[in-house]
């Protein structure tokens, strides 16, 4: 196992983040259900989707600073991040061949998801990071504590 380092308690700061982006989504549905629909019928799954954005960009935070701070990507599975930049590319380009199929600039309306588009950009982003600090620190090694020997106390 790979020592988790001091995790303490979740920061007030990201649990009001997380809750404004509830009341957010909440909001939003709640205008359209009680009979007051926004300009578009979609509405409350974009917001949705604007939610589920910050949120993914806010996730990569801690594993970029944890990964700088150790100077190690110790415990790091480098697998996953190939994965996942696999996935916000080939969603990147999903979105581009839907507007050349459409006949239409990518950026308008009809062959445009800001919200793919976002998430794609962001998870192509950190995934670079991610790699970045995959060849730079991928040599170091932080110190572990000892830790008993669970077999022996198993007796």
């Amino acid at each position: 196992m790979y020592e988790r380092g001091n995790q303490g308690s979740i920061s007030k700061f990201w649990i009001i983040f997380l809750i404004c982006c509830y009341i957010a989504v909440f909001v939003d549905w709640g205008i359209e259900v009680f009979g007051h629909p926004l300009p578009d019928a979609t509405n409350t799954f974009l917001m949705m989707g604007y939610a589920k954005a910050a949120i993914t960009f806010v996730k990569y935070l801690p594993q970029v600073y944890l990964n700088w701070r150790r100077q190690s990507v110790e415990g790091f599975s480098i697998e996953n991040v190939v994965l996942d930049f696999g996935g916000g590319s080939l969603s990147f380009a999903q979105s581009a061949l839907n507007s050349i199929a459409l006949g239409k600039p990518f950026f308008e309306a009809g062959a445009f998801n800001l919200v793919k588009f976002i998430l794609s950009i962001c998870s192509i982003f950190f995934d670079t990071i991610f790699f970045i600090q995959f060849c730079l620190y991928s040599g170091n090694k932080t110190e572990k504590k000892e830790l008993p020997d669970l077999e022996a106390l198993d007796g």
